[in-house]
């Protein structure tokens, strides 16, 4: 298992633009079933899905795709990887000049978040960890990742672990609040922690425990442009707790049976480890339900410690479909111990080798650049895997003269298209705050822009393949960087619904030319007007208002907006 305190292991709509029909093309058909299905969105501007298209290029076959990964923690941040914006940026540079294609960054740990949560304010009263103060530490990491070309996972590494080590007294602690209701693991002697599992875990089987996982990672996915999100080795219920007065009822209640004085009776942790793959069935469908393009990882402890010690049967979760990327951490530091490990979860993933990628550990004691070298050719000779990720950048870091050259080549994740990440366009600058770029393809976008050492998103939007001009002061670098959340007509905030709060964001541009899609030229003429409108109608989530609206004068559309503005918020609180 990965510590914290030390670097070791670790609706029918149509007319919707989205990703996730291509990315379904590239599986295999046997899996469409339970991953990344068709979207049955399509555009509904005549020529805009031809043209969105154009983001992809044709697959290189010059290399093997791989998956080429590697973990980014925030454990000693003063000291690491992302100890400032600058030192993100820097990090970044050196990860795709080695040849690196993917970061899981660490979003999630000792019941604090990196990035700005009010899922969890709500519990804790902080939105973020305290030692980054009022920085958007994922955000940036967003930011970088795809400027260079690389793909981005939210790593929720705390998973059910509320902490490590035992409930404080701070009422801003989430395993002070979790313990107080109930929420907290026990084992036989009523302890949260003991000597053989210094963490404090969440129950997986108390609702408000599961929402709050589900709650935070959605927070994430609606907020950020990310590639995808990972649960680590703590989805999982560690044998030797399960002695709560909630564990107690529930296995009374299911069973007819009290909860046995071994912990590792056989019958307990099947029941345990069907809780746990009940969690993980209702993580991974609320996710793809949110976002179905988004890829869905998880990095458990190797096949079969994971099922002995922590309940968790990660086997029969890729028997029923369940995850995209499964990357056991097959941390060991002989080459032969790594490759009898290796063939065994090779063998339990059954069916499913393109989702499988191999858990490489660099930092663990006595494993040398030359041992993790030797892993990687020997994944690569295993046919049909995904790839490899080093766990962690530090140690990357620390061979990074042993690695150059290794990875000859850049190459694209087998699990997305190729150009799924493009270099930013770079805007020119005109002086006085004046910027021009050209851009590349219609669809959706984020404009960047840098001050100093830090990279801010200034918005997202849908644009016009084409010039395009803003103003925008005090920045000394502008960029676009390509937004795959996708986008549907009329939906001027890209919340997935058509509404009034819609209606009233066209009303307040109405017949004024300038505009973007967010502010209601839905046709991208650059006017917003009546053909806008007639979009935005004809799009609208309820078929009364569809039917009920017709083109207003436009002090009558402003209006109307604002009153069925309030009417729509009275109604939603």
């Amino acid at each position: 298992m990965r510590t914290t305190n030390s670097p070791g292991p670790h609706n029918n709509n149509v007319d919707w633009l989205h990703d996730d029909a291509i990315i379904s093309k590239m599986r295999r058909p046997t899996n469409f079933i339970h991953r990344r299905s068709a979207s049955p969105w399509i555009t509904g501007i005549s020529g805009v899905s031809s043209v969105i298209f154009g983001f992809f290029a044709a697959p290189s076959h010059a290399q093997t795709p791989e998956v080429r990964g590697t973990w980014l923690t925030t454990t000693g941040l003063a000291a690491g990887n992302l100890s400032s914006p600058a030192v993100t940026q820097q990090t970044y540079q050196r990860l795709r000049t080695i040849g690196l294609n993917t970061t899981y960054v660490d979003v999630w740990r000792n019941g604090a978040t990196y990035f700005p949560s009010s899922t969890l304010a709500r519990i804790t009263g902080r939105t973020l960890a305290s030692e980054v103060g009022s920085r958007d530490l994922y955000g940036e990491t967003v930011i970088q990742a795809h400027r260079h070309g690389m793909a981005n996972v939210a790593w929720f590494q705390y998973g059910l672990a509320a902490k490590f080590g035992n409930p404080g007294t701070s009422s801003t602690e989430l395993a002070k609040y979790a313990a107080d209701r109930g929420w907290l693991l026990q084992d036989s002697a009523g302890a949260f922690t003991n000597s053989s599992n210094g963490f404090a875990w969440m129950n997986p089987i108390v609702p408000e425990v599961r929402r709050l996982l589900i709650d935070m990672t959605i927070e994430a996915i609606d907020k950020y442009d990310l590639d995808g999100v990972q649960l680590d080795d703590r989805l999982a219920w560690p044998t030797q707790f399960g002695y709560d007065n909630t564990t107690r009822a529930a296995y009374l209640a299911e069973t007819g049976n009290q909860v046995p004085t071994n912990s590792s009776n056989s019958a307990f942790t099947a029941w345990r480890a069907a809780k746990v793959t009940a969690f993980a069935q209702e993580f991974y469908n609320e996710v793809k339900a949110r976002r179905p393009s988004i890829i869905v990882s998880v990095s458990p402890s190797v096949w079969s410690f994971s099922y002995a010690n922590y309940a968790a049967d990660w086997p029969e979760w890729s028997r029923q479909g369940l995850f995209d990327e499964f990357i056991p951490q097959v941390y060991r530091n002989t080459f032969n111990n790594f490759s009898t490990t290796w063939n065994t979860q090779v063998t339990q993933i059954g069916t499913r080798r393109e989702d499988l990628v191999a858990g490489i550990a660099i930092n663990t004691t006595g494993t040398t650049y030359d041992i993790v070298r030797q892993s990687i050719d020997r994944v690569r000779q295993t046919s049909g895997v995904a790839g490899h990720s080093i766990w962690f950048s530090e140690g990357i870091f620390a061979n990074e003269a042993s690695f150059d050259g290794y990875y000859p080549n850049n190459v694209e994740r087998p699990d997305l298209p190729a150009g799924w990440r493009p270099l930013p366009t770079v805007a020119t600058s005109l002086g006085g705050g004046q910027w021009s770029l050209n851009v590349p393809s219609t669809g959706r976008y984020r404009l960047i822009a840098r001050s100093g050492d830090v990279w801010t998103q200034i918005w997202s939007d849908v644009l016009a393949a084409g010039a395009f001009n803003l103003s925008l002061s005090g920045y000394s670098s502008v960029e676009l960087l390509v937004d795959r959340r996708g986008w549907r007509v009329g939906d001027a905030n890209f919340d997935g619904k058509v509404d009034l709060f819609d209606y009233f964001a066209l009303s307040q541009s109405f017949n004024l030319s300038g505009r973007r899609f967010s502010q209601g030229d839905f046709n991208l003429d650059g006017l917003v007007n009546a053909l806008d409108f007639e979009l935005l109608v004809s799009s609208f989530d309820d078929p009364q208002l569809r039917s009920s609206v017709s083109i207003p004068e436009p002090g009558t559309l402003l209006s109307f907006g604002a009153i069925g503005l309030l009417c729509l918020r009275r109604n939603r609180n």
